[in-house]
């Protein structure tokens, strides 16, 4: 090979190497921008997942405090209700606790009907277990054989 091809070789070798070292260059750059975005584009979702947990934890503590404020507010109505049908239940009393016109058996002691002021209590008495009861349903009963 002539100096001159030799010459012209080498310069076309330096020029293919420095194109080379460029497109290395290049890439590099590129390699650290999409590691540059890759690292944002992470923290975002970092950053955009620690906000959906964090809602989802809020909004389940107050789904939490509904729940807990319906429960106390549906126990309380069960207490209420459960009062207000104590105070209209009557229990059975002792023999010496009847007025005199209610003693009609004085071996019978426990278990009695208290004085009751309302046909409609009365009536529904019949429904409850008390010293009259079997008496009550034989004569309701008997009735009907007839």
């Amino acid at each position: 090979m002539s100096g001159h091809a030799f010459d012209k070789a080498e310069v076309m070798a330096e020029e293919v190497a420095k194109q080379a070292r460029q497109a290395c260059e290049m890439a590099e750059e590129m390699a650290r921008n999409a590691r540059d975005r890759a690292e944002e584009m992470a923290k975002h979702a970092r950053d955009r997942a620690e906000e959906m947990a964090r809602h989802a934890c809020e909004r389940c503590e107050e789904m939490a405090r509904q729940a807990r404020d319906r429960a106390e507010e549906v126990a309380r109505h069960a207490c209420e209700t459960c009062e207000a049908v104590a105070r209209h239940a009557w229990i059975v009393v002792h023999h010496h606790h009847l007025p005199k016109w209610l003693r009609d058996n004085e071996f019978l002691t426990k278990g009695h009907r208290p004085q009751l002021h309302s046909f409609y209590a009365c009536f529904k008495s019949i429904f409850r277990v008390h010293t009259e009861t079997g008496n009550i349903w034989t004569h309701l009963l008997g009735q009907s054989d007839g």
